[in-house]
């Protein structure tokens, strides 16, 4: 296992790398695999309600499944705790079935369901979910 690798449950979970961007000021994450971007993330801390708000984790149809999510997930952990936020949270469509499995695995909870007109007849359907960062050691 090389540096750039962290385990957890025994599997192989590569690291991010972050970059920011000077479009906005998300902090954004590509995941990168054997030389190739599998996805990419990004969100940003809410410092009034000590949270961290994970707008995306897109990932590679032929990637999902191989755990990348889970190491997202600790990457966005580990910075909980380095910036001192009590908890993370995302929305996910009810639909999406595979994801909410996802987030669940790693530890979030549904704490609340939001529909959003969107326009056009559209309405987005959604979970909230939340995971709390508990003040434990930095890393695995």
């Amino acid at each position: 296992m090389d540096e750039n690798t962290v385990r957890r449950r025994s599997i192989a979970i590569p690291r991010l790398q972050p970059v920011e961007t000077d479009a906005d000021i998300e902090r954004l994450a590509k995941l990168a695999h054997e030389s190739c971007v599998v996805g990419y993330t990004g969100g940003h801390a809410e410092p009034k309600t000590g949270r961290f708000f994970i707008s995306k984790i897109y990932l590679r149809a032929c990637e999902r499944g191989r755990h990348f999510a889970s190491g997202v997930i600790a990457f966005y952990e580990d910075l909980c705790r380095k910036r001192g936020l009590r908890a993370m949270y995302l929305t996910v469509n009810k639909g999406n079935v595979l994801g909410i499995r996802a987030y669940k695995g790693n530890g979030f909870e549904v704490i609340d369901a939001v529909e959003t007109d969107i326009g056009q007849g559209f309405v987005m359907d959604n979970y909230i979910m939340e995971k709390r960062v508990d003040e434990g050691a930095l890393g695995w």
